[in-house]
């Protein structure tokens, strides 16, 4: 029995590889009318949370096989995934893949806490008190709690590009989020009114892939923190600690920093919600 190489450099056997008509019980993503091949294995499962790594891998390995097939870089999907449970079956393979890549070129700042294996609210909190902690013997505190206004739906996409051009992320990720984002539409419906409008802004939410778009979008905001200055996410949600030696010192260091997030919003096309900004100092 011959094998052949899967993303990483795994070997996958021949079996595995086979149509369902061969191998049972695999199946396909697609049905026959569309556009993508339909010798794109995957595993027959009935819960997202039963793949294994390698079937991951061996998915996105042929997905990115048929991409280079056709086009060198570009794999064009339904712009509609196919329903549950495979739609979010690969959903979940696209982000699981996705996020490996992101981790592997370390992109994501270290202090964005939402939407991220290993990382929680609770995880979140900690880490903002062992900041005040490191400090408090010394200099004054202050923990400003900063919200964007209606984050998810402000998200441009051209500048969303322009910053998966900036990480240098790889062509097939670029693309898949492309196809999944395009022909969407924004209907309102009432008893005399039925209207649609296509739409080419927002972050979609009900689906994991749109929570790791948001946060490579945002990570630009993290770039800031530094031994200076803490700055921290989860999610949309933003976290700042600054220090001083004293009153006055403190309150510099917050207004210089506030003014650089401010400066790094504008630029992202966001803005504060200053309605919604509580602060606390010690």
């Amino acid at each position: 029995m011959c094998s052949w190489g899967g993303e990483g450099g795994e070997k996958v056997s021949e079996d595995a590889a086979k149509p369902a008509s061969e191998s049972s019980p695999h199946h396909y993503f697609f049905p026959p009318s569309s556009n993508v091949n339909e010798s794109i294995y995957t595993p027959y499962i009935e819960r997202v949370e039963d793949l294994t790594e390698k079937e991951v891998d061996l998915v996105m390995y042929n997905l990115k096989k048929e991409a280079r097939k056709r086009s060198g870089t570009i794999l064009i999907l339904p712009t509609s995934l196919p329903p549950p449970p495979i739609g979010k079956i690969l959903e979940r393979l696209f982000q699981f893949s996705c996020s490996k890549h992101l981790a592997d070129d370390n992109v994501i700042q270290e202090n964005q806490f939402g939407s991220r294996e290993g990382r929680s609210c609770e995880g979140a909190v900690n880490n903002i008190i062992s900041k005040i902690r490191e400090n408090k013997e010394t200099k004054h505190c202050a923990v400003i709690s900063l919200d964007i206004k209606s984050a998810f739906n402000s998200m441009d996409w051209s500048i969303l590009f322009t910053i998966f051009e900036s990480y240098d992320i790889s062509d097939f990720y670029k693309n898949f989020i492309f196809h999944y984002l395009i022909d969407r539409k924004v209907v309102f419906v009432d008893e005399t009114v039925n209207t649609e409008r296509q739409f080419f802004m927002g972050c979609p939410q009900g689906s994991v892939i749109p929570l790791g778009i948001w946060n490579i979008y945002f990570n630009k905001i993290l770039e800031l923190d530094n031994e200076e200055f803490f700055v921290q996410a989860f999610a949309d949600d933003l976290a700042l600690v600054t220090t001083g030696r004293n009153r006055r010192k403190l309150v510099d260091n917050t207004n210089r920093l506030l003014a650089l997030i401010s400066d790094k919003l504008e630029e992202l096309k966001l803005n504060f919600s200053v309605d919604k900004v509580p602060g606390n100092s010690n």
